[in-house]
């Protein structure tokens, strides 16, 4: 399982650890990395094509690693928040990362299957929905001032449903606690629906799992989920 995480803190933060401990109940190995300007990496400003190719270096790591003996490992991608964005950029991408940055002669294959945790189709819908621009929403010039500039800035737009679209032989799981007020339900179901519709005349199957407000998951505890094991554990039988 290799982990690409949120944006705030580091790959030692609590809840990640908790993650990282539900994967080892699960039998799973774990690859957790910080990005550039991350925890202890090196301390230079992230951009989204940047924190992709960290993402990137890492995944040829783990493919070389793993694809050296006779048994061939399954791997699977989980991106959590913004991690969900970078993974999805990443391996919606792959082929085009692989010769482009990696220069490599043959593309790196995709994983067994993506799990998307707490995600957002993309980065200015996540603006626009999040629970801080109903203070400002009311404004004339909300959209122009608060919105329009990520829609613009083609350094930090993270469109997870425009990446997504072009890997429909990648199979994704989507989870996500309709109590989320940091990346709020409506835009994972966006992404679900944007992914779903691009793969209306066949490829991989694409799955939303949805967690009540009654369980109050928020945006960083679905690692406590009762029923998370089945959930993973089946995802992971179907496509290992």
């Amino acid at each position: 399982m290799l982990y690409c995480h949120g944006n705030s803190n580091s790959r030692a933060a609590e809840h990640r650890i908790q993650l990282y401990k539900f994967f080892q109940q699960m039998d799973f190995h774990t690859i957790a990395f910080d990005y550039r300007g991350y925890g202890d990496s090196t301390k230079i400003r992230p951009t989204e094509n940047g924190v992709v190719e960290d993402s990137l270096v890492v995944y040829e790591w783990l493919r070389t690693t793993v694809d050296k003996g006779d048994r061939k490992p399954p791997i699977f991608v989980w991106g959590h928040s913004l991690g969900e964005a970078i993974s999805s950029h990443l391996l919606g991408n792959l082929k085009e990362l692989s010769t482009s940055v990696l220069e490599r002669s043959t593309p790196l294959p995709l994983p067994n299957g993506l799990i998307l945790e707490a995600p957002f189709n993309n980065l200015p819908d996540e603006v626009a929905k999040h629970p801080l621009s109903k203070l400002v929403t009311w404004l004339p010039y909300y959209e122009s001032t608060f919105v329009a500039p990520f829609r613009s800035d083609r350094g930090q737009r993270f469109m997870s449903d425009a990446h997504l679209s072009r890997a429909p032989a990648l199979p994704v799981l989507i989870l996500h606690a309709k109590d989320d007020v940091i990346v709020p339900f409506v835009v994972g179901l966006k992404l679900y629906r944007s992914v779903l519709e691009s793969r209306s005349e066949g490829g991989a199957t694409i799955k939303l799992h949805a967690y009540d407000k009654s369980e109050n998951l928020g945006h960083k505890w679905i690692c406590h989920a009762k029923d998370l094991s089945d959930v993973i554990g089946d995802f992971v039988q179907c496509h290992q």
